[in-house]
């Protein structure tokens, strides 16, 4: 059996969900549905015929936030909503128009109670997530495909306020960024869809800054792009500092390379004519019998041979610095030492000796260099402690390393001198120890290569002793 189209309209407005009526303009109620009697805890006939506003709000009049009184006015719908009971409703109105003139007004009462605690939450959310970034004190921000702001946090406004498009807020340009120096984040997403990085110019206060942009893509449950977030360091110390680096090391390259060109004219322009005036003093010492005349040649030679050997000494210590040349084998530190005072044996006086005491096998990994560590320790003897009549050396063995004591009798060092003594050119600290060069800095340096250690102390009863600890087995790559 069918129904009528008046039937089933009737039918639909009784059952309807939401609360349905009709009224006058005055708000005199002329039909109700099940629902609306539910909303008002009333039966039908203590409803119809009464005020919409003393049924539903206990009013004399309509309420101010009522959207009767502007439909009434403008002759068109209009909602609002209200609060009864804890529970929050949306009232939309609908007049009813023939020739110009409101004769009925329908009414939906809706409940959105669900609604607005879900508006609720979902604000809640925001402003944790807005609480959570603007405590990150770098700028973040959420673009979608239109390069529109989305979300952004208080350290990214407070660099770029006001609102539109991301390029317009960061870089005042009326397009994307675009260009290899210059990729916009988004545009690469598009294609990447993963993380990266890239680094933007931006004007902050007339002053250039380099920014460093980590963009990620934001996907939806589909998989589909629908944005990107973007956090921004400021990068620019770093860059200066780099900028600072590379500077550094070209100043410092061209410094080396100076530093090479004098060393080279050092070696072969001063060197050799110091080697020809050295020879042919000797040549004039075996030909001149005059006692003034040989003192005043000595002298000559005397200071030819100084400039000679702070010439080798400077390019020892250059190779050094830059370890050209030095490499690492097993040793026999034993034989080292007696090379070193079969070197220097000449130098010293009459009747001075060097006593050795140590083993005659003591294996060790190291540079041939070490030989020289001697060579100059014997040398600062041979010169500063002759009076002490003789040098003692002497090796300790330790557990993993060698304890080298080269031990004079001489006038000794002053304490505030002790270390002093191992700077180069040093010449304010060393005041009072005479004459002292290269030789113990170089000391210092093939030791410290070799990952050990060189120190001073007092001898009893008097004198110096000059420690040195070596390590067994040493390698380069350590």
């Amino acid at each position: 059996m069918g129904f009528s189209t008046s039937q089933l309209l009737k039918e639909a407005f009784e059952h309807a969900e939401d609360a349905l009526s009709v009224h006058k303009t005055d708000g005199t109620l002329l039909l109700v549905n099940s629902a609306f009697c539910r909303l008002v805890g009333k039966p039908r006939e203590e409803i119809l015929g009464k005020k919409c506003y003393d049924v539903v709000h206990d009013e004399k009049d309509f309420p101010h936030f009522c959207p009767m009184v502007r439909s009434k006015r403008d002759l068109l719908p209009h909602n609002a909503e209200f609060s009864m009971n804890g529970r929050s409703f949306l009232v939309s109105v609908y007049p009813v128009i023939k020739h110009g003139e409101i004769l009925a007004v329908v009414h939906i009462i809706k409940d959105i109670t669900r609604i607005k605690e879900k508006e609720k939450q979902l604000e809640e959310a925001r402003n944790f997530l807005q609480s959570v970034i603007d405590g990150i004190a770098d700028p973040i921000v959420v673009i979608d495909l239109e390069h529109r702001i989305k979300l952004a946090n208080r350290a990214f406004r407070r660099l770029y306020p006001g609102y539109g498009k991301c390029y317009w807020i960061t870089h005042r340009r009326r397009e994307p960024c675009r260009g290899a120096d210059h990729p916009c984040p988004l545009e690469e997403m598009r294609k990447i869809r993963r993380p990266i990085v890239v680094e933007h110019v931006h004007r902050h206060d007339d002053e250039t800054r380099y920014i460093e942009v980590l963009a990620s893509p934001l996907l939806d449950a589909d998989g589909s792009l629908w944005g990107v977030v973007e956090s921004m360091r400021d990068v620019t110390e770093h860059r200066r500092r780099e900028e600072e680096v590379r500077r550094y090391a070209r100043e410092l390259e061209e410094a080396n390379r100076m530093k090479e060109l004098f060393l080279d004219i050092l070696r072969h322009d001063v060197l050799n004519p110091a080697g020809v005036a050295l020879n042919f003093t000797d040549l004039l010492l075996e030909e001149v019998h005059s006692p003034e005349e040989r003192e005043s040649l000595k002298a000559i030679r005397r200071s030819i041979e100084k400039l000679i050997r702070i010439v080798e000494d400077a390019s020892i210590l250059a190779r050094l610095e830059s370890r050209k040349g030095l490499s690492f084998e097993e040793l026999n530190l034993a034989e080292v030492i007696r090379r070193a005072v079969a070197s220097t044996h000449h130098l010293f006086k009459e009747g001075m000796r060097i006593e050795l005491n140590f083993k005659d096998n003591l294996p060790l990994r190291g540079s041939r260099m070490l030989e020289q560590v001697f060579v100059n320790l014997l040398t600062n003897a041979a010169k500063y402690a002759a009076g002490g009549k003789r040098v003692v050396i002497e090796v300790e063995e330790e557990e993993d390393s060698y304890l080298i004591k080269v031990r004079d009798f001489g006038p000794g060092i002053p304490d505030e001198f002790k270390e002093a003594i191992f700077e180069r050119f040093a010449r304010k600290e060393k005041r009072g120890v005479k004459g002292v060069g290269l030789g113990l800095a170089i000391v210092r340096r093939i030791v410290e290569l070799h990952r050990g250690e060189v120190w001073v102390e007092d001898n009893s009863p008097q004198g110096a002793v000059f420690c040195v600890r070596l390590p067994k087995q040493f390698y380069q790559n350590e």
